[in-house]
């Protein structure tokens, strides 16, 4: 069977017409893009919590079809339920459940008029879960149970339900690293081994060029990707406050969804009144003005908890920049400590590393890191390469 269309079902994608995205609807739309440049019809479904909106979009040669999955028959079953008081407890789940199956419904009826080769589904919140068709491929972004049994995220009762039942049906895994692989399968007692393949980002080829004459922000500080704990957005503040004590010059730069509010909970609550004089909070942002704004950094900062494969360091770094990340297994698939990038175990790591590079150490040569920062991407991480490792392993599924 020859694979010739293919839907990816997604609740992120980077275009105007949606909400802010991560790496994941990034990720999407490269991959799409890369993937209709080399003749294939790709199909994007997703839903959206607001009815009335449902339309199709097109984009580069991408048809997007959004779909609501709130209805008059969901709502109205909600409300039939919430009255049983028996069924109190079970509220969320069984809500959950309505708006899964109206969802499922939906993407049947769609997935018969068109008549796809292959379906590709995100992990997280198990969307797949009642979709039982061949030839479906779930791709492991992050799901709620790893996340919480391996990175220290919140416990999530309800996505895992839906996600435990979509691993048990689905046999087709990708992984987007190698610490991906081995936490999902711990997770879900996968008894067929998940491929991995890495995640991509896009590479300008003609940017090594001009690395030494870009118009930075000196002894910048740039935190990108959302406002969450776990991202360790408390350490960056704090490493932030000390190094403004050694350098007044130093501002931070924060860029990413605020989840929680957690610029003014924690930010505005760790940051010292000198270093909030000198913070700029970007809010979240389309991948290409992000990109723009990040161009401008010295230093960026990645000091996460966990991470499955982070995109945004993979973007940072394709644009030649330092970058400073913690020492997790994924990050070690694609940082080598002092060749294209530091490694830091602490706070004090933190700053000692960051300091070294605004004073220009020279044991330290920052040209030479960030043009390897650079080539780690183009030669392991672009779309152009990985794509080809995506189109083979979905032809291997429909052989």
């Amino acid at each position: 069977m020859k694979l010739k269309k293919i839907c990816f079902v997604t609740d992120e994608y980077d275009h105007p017409d949606f909400h802010a995205t991560g790496g994941i609807g990034t990720f999407i739309k490269n991959l799409a893009y890369q993937l209709t440049e080399r003749g294939y019809e790709v199909h994007i479904f997703t839903y959206l919590y607001e009815p009335g909106r449902e339309s199709l979009i097109i984009d580069n040669g991408i048809k997007i079809h959004t779909i609501s999955r709130v209805n008059f028959l969901t709502e109205n079953l909600k409300r039939l339920i919430h009255k049983l008081s028996f069924l109190k407890s079970k509220r969320k789940l069984i809500d959950a459940f309505i708006y899964k199956v109206s969802f499922t419904v939906q993407l049947y009826l769609f997935s018969f008029k068109n008549k796809f080769d292959l379906y590709e589904f995100n992990d997280y919140l198990g969307d797949s879960c009642f979709f039982f068709k061949k030839n479906v491929v779930i791709r492991c972004h992050g799901n709620a149970k790893t996340l919480h049994e391996h990175m220290g995220y919140p416990r999530s009762d309800i996505p895992v339900f839906f996600e435990k039942i979509a691993f048990k049906f689905h046999k087709n895994i990708v992984c987007v690293s190698e610490y991906c692989k081995d936490t999902i399968s711990e997770s879900f007692d996968l008894k067929v081994k998940p491929q991995v393949i890495y995640n991509s980002v896009k590479s300008d080829y003609s940017l090594i060029e001009d690395l030494e004459r870009e118009n930075r922000i000196t002894k910048s500080i740039f935190f990108f990707g959302s406002l969450r704990e776990r991202k360790g957005l408390k350490i960056a503040c704090l490493v932030v406050n000390r190094l403004i004590e050694k350098f007044p010059e130093v501002s931070f730069h924060i860029i990413g969804k605020n989840e929680a509010n957690n610029y003014e909970n924690i930010c505005l609550n760790l940051l010292s009144s000198q270093a909030q004089l000198r913070t700029k909070y970007y809010g979240a942002m389309e991948q290409s003005e992000a990109l723009r704004n990040l161009k401008n950094a010295h230093v960026v900062i990645f000091p996460s908890f966990g991470e499955n494969f982070s995109l945004a360091l993979l973007e940072t770094m394709a644009l030649g920049k330092i970058v400073v990340t913690s020492n997790i297994p994924s990050f070690n698939e694609v940082i080598v400590d002092n060749e294209n990038g530091f490694l830091a175990n602490s706070e004090d790591e933190y700053v000692q590393s960051i300091q070294e590079i605004f004073l220009g150490k020279k044991n330290i040569n920052i040209e030479q890191i960030e043009i390897n920062a650079y080539n780690t991407i183009v030669n392991n991480f672009d779309n152009r390469i990985l794509v080809n490792e995506n189109i083979k392993y979905y032809e291997s599924i429909l052989n």
